[in-house]
């Protein structure tokens, strides 16, 4: 199959998923100066899909590439030119497979589906499939590009693109209330909710609909905030019915592609999936006892319970989709579970302090469960936090692995006692010595080697802590395992998550808290150093 769909900008063509473009302003062929021009490129503009021009560093997730040529490039319907998007940054090897046709598979892989729309001199990317926000790409042009006398083109481009990280990039469906796949929801469901994860424009008549089988169900469309509906944040769309829904039938939500996001591009087709319960009044929901908690958590009638000096972490698990609530002193949560089972966080807590926790549950049948439960946040623990983890060496593994720990704190601290483990089950390494105010060291294996060449080198003066074989449970898994700091006590005082990082990549803590997983960042590796 083709990924390039071809429609010239003078015919109207039926390739394009929406209505034909209009024919694009071609600069047409220059006058005649003299030798004709080389074919080569000449600019490259990026647009979304209502016109607005984009950085090709920050461009939308639906992005119009528009091609200018020094002259026209020759274009043989029945044969695919040598023009893509590619999935992933430029390097050496793509430029060289660039350099003679065909391309390699590696790379016909990485090509995004697009449709070309192509004048003379002019020609048009469009973008057919929402690219990630914060993704690399690359305008991939082959040297085999002919003129029309059949001249080639003026060496092989790989050009760097990068999509934006911002909400305005362009949105797709993050979520809806009944979750996709609900069973058992009720027939006089009051509302259904989709939350989205950027801007859309207004609400086309018939956009989203709500039908069963083949036929739509009287609802009325209005965009709401997102936390009257559930989410704490996001962009929501309320579906009201207008009358009790009908038993024991399967309903679907449908996003249709008059409904656009902020740059213009099709939020749509999409579709959700839920059914409603063969029972008028399905019962609340009903929190699991959960077979174990973790070493320094606690088992409540709620689920587990997490405490220190500064947050209180609840796991529960309702078994079924539920929109949950928690208060806890002046502050207060809420959220989505899809499944049942969340992690409920509440930090910026005084350290020894007694509080009274109100969940609250709802189910997709609009039942509510409230329960209550004390809480109490630790004496001050020890100043002491993981803030940078290297899973992934480009070194042999897992020999340089490491784990940098911090001393925040203005005084000495004692690690004698303490641990590091890649289990919430288990102790795992026992660490020993001591750090000084504001100091780093790095925790390692025993055969690792700070003048290793393959990594960045560990400065003079940083120390190193070394355990007893390789970290964790035979070293930190390449694509992602979390860990856990522990004190004497068992309490946990600092954690990093489980996330992949690259070769030679780690993983950086740079949020508020050193007590939490929250807050990393995939960054260069800095050994010691702040």
């Amino acid at each position: 199959m083709r990924a390039l769909s071809i429609a010239l900008a003078a015919l109207t063509t039926g390739c394009l998923q929406a209505p034909a473009p209009p024919p694009l302003d071609d600069a047409g062929t220059p006058p005649d100066a003299g030798a004709p021009p080389r074919l080569a490129l000449e600019s490259v503009e990026i647009e979304d899909l209502s016109g607005a021009a984009w950085p090709d560093s920050a461009m939308p997730r639906r992005p119009v590439i528009r091609l200018t040529w020094t002259t026209a490039p020759r274009l043989d319907p029945d044969t695919e030119p040598p023009v893509w998007i590619l999935r992933g940054a430029p390097d050496d090897a793509l430029l060289d497979d660039l350099s003679s046709a065909p391309l390699r598979v590696a790379n016909t892989s990485r090509i995004v589906p697009a449709t070309l729309v192509a004048g003379a001199r002019t020609w048009e990317l469009r973008i057919d499939e929402r690219l990630d926000r914060g993704a690399d790409a690359t305008l991939a042009i082959g040297a085999w590009l002919r003129d029309a006398d059949g001249e080639p083109v003026e060496g092989a481009t790989a050009l760097g693109l990068r999509v934006g990280e911002d909400p305005s990039v362009g949105a797709e469906v993050r979520a809806t209330w009944p979750p996709d796949g609900a069973m058992a929801v009720s027939p006089s469901l009051t509302e259904i909710a989709i939350a989205l994860d950027g801007p859309f424009a207004s609400i086309a008549e018939g956009s989203i609909l709500l039908l069963e089988g083949d036929r739509p169900e009287d609802t009325t469309a209005a965009a709401v905030p997102c936390p009257d509906v559930g989410w704490p944040d996001g962009w929501c769309v309320r579906l009201t019915p207008s009358r009790p829904l009908r038993r024991g039938s399967e309903h679907r939500i449908a996003i249709d592609t008059h409904l656009l996001d902020a740059t213009g591009a099709p939020i749509g087709p999409w579709e959700g999936r839920f059914t409603t319960s063969s029972d008028d009044a399905p019962p609340p929901p009903e929190l699991r006892v959960p077979e174990r908690c973790a070493l320094d958590e606690t088992l409540t009638e709620l689920g587990c319970l997490l405490a220190d000096d500064e947050r209180i972490e609840l796991r529960i698990d309702a078994g079924e989709p539920v929109r949950w609530r928690w208060a806890l002193g002046d502050a207060e949560v809420f959220g989505i579970a899809p499944r049942g089972a969340v992690t409920i966080h509440v930090g910026g807590l005084a350290p020894e302090t007694a509080l009274e926790g109100q969940l609250t549950l709802e189910g997709t049948s609009g039942a509510v469960t409230a329960l209550s439960l004390p809480v109490e946040t630790t004496e001050p623990l020890a100043t002491v936090a993981i803030v940078e983890v290297r899973p992934d060496p480009r070194g042999p593994e897992p020999t340089q692995e490491y784990v940098e720990i911090l001393n925040f704190g203005a005084m000495p601290l004692a690690l004698d006692g303490f641990s590091l483990s890649d289990r919430d089950d288990a102790i795992g390494d026992l660490l020993s010595g001591t750090l000084a105010p504001s100091e780093r060291v790095l925790v390692v294996p025993e055969r690792f080697d700070a003048e290793d060449p393959a990594d960045p080198p560990v400065p003079p003066g940083v120390r190193l802590v070394r355990v007893d074989g390789p970290l964790g449970s035979g070293g930190i898994a390449n694509a992602g395992e979390p860990l856990f700091l522990r004190d004497p006590a068992g309490h946990r005082v600092s954690s990093a998550p489980a996330r992949a990082a690259a070769p030679g990549i780690c993983l950086v803590r740079e949020g508020p808290s050193m007590r939490d997983a929250e807050g990393f960042a995939l960054a260069p590796c800095t050994p010691g150093v702040p």
